[in-house]
């Protein structure tokens, strides 16, 4: 299995906060609270600490978080992950 290189991780980090728009950087947040622009406070070192999880092989993703959506007109709600 090929490893992710740092400049990967960099490089995604990038795309997602120019592709967040300005006013959801704060208000949407993953399941560990963190929002786009607290993730950019610290990134260096978020992407630091990920990279060496992953090199040690001890990187694990968060697991899924659900949530029930209904859309107005629709009767059955849609299970989100």
């Amino acid at each position: 299995m090929e490893k992710i290189s740092k400049s990967d991780l960099y490089r995604a980090w990038k795309e997602i906060y120019r592709e967040k728009p300005i006013k959801r950087r704060k208000s949407s947040k993953g399941i560990d609270g963190v929002s786009v622009e607290d993730f950019k406070t610290g990134a260096d070192q978020r992407i630091d600490r990920m990279y060496r999880q992953i090199e040690g092989d001890f990187f694990q993703f968060d697991k899924l978080k659900n949530f029930i959506q209904v859309k107005p007109g629709k009767k059955k709600p849609r299970l989100i992950q």
